[in-house]
């Protein structure tokens, strides 16, 4: 069984990440789902090629997300890894443009590692 991520686990996540304590209030909340609605389109694709590695059908459509308790559907892996970085990035790009740099590049490092999947039958797989 899968163990699905929250909303509210991947902010939490993110915000430990950057030393902070979650925002509960409505604007901070409705600023981050929109970030994390666009990170979880960003990683559509490379989403289903995790899935199609672990010989699951794609997701056709991209998710969306409109609250902290709601389920991301995507692969544990890339919500741990991937999205948590993203975010973080996101929520401090306008504070500290060198952490939001950094983070930047650990989520580009993590696209860029589960997108070598589709390498698997070439020898190329490193994850």
């Amino acid at each position: 069984m899968q163990n699905v991520m929250t909303v509210n686990d991947i902010y939490t996540a993110a915000l430990a990440l950057l030393g902070e304590f979650p925002e509960q209030d409505s604007e901070s909340v409705t600023v981050m789902i929109s970030l994390l609605n666009t990170l979880i389109a960003d990683c559509f694709d490379i989403n289903n090629t995790i899935r199609i590695y672990k010989e699951k059908e794609k997701l056709d459509d991209i998710p969306f997300i409109e609250s902290l308790d709601d389920e991301v559907v995507y692969e544990t892996e890339l919500c741990r890894d991937g999205l948590v970085y993203g975010l973080a990035s996101l929520l401090i790009l306008e504070d500290d443009t060198d952490r939001a740099s950094f983070f930047d590049f650990r989520y580009q490092q993590k696209k860029l590692q589960y997108n070598k999947m589709e390498n698997i039958d070439s020898g190329e797989f490193t994850v």
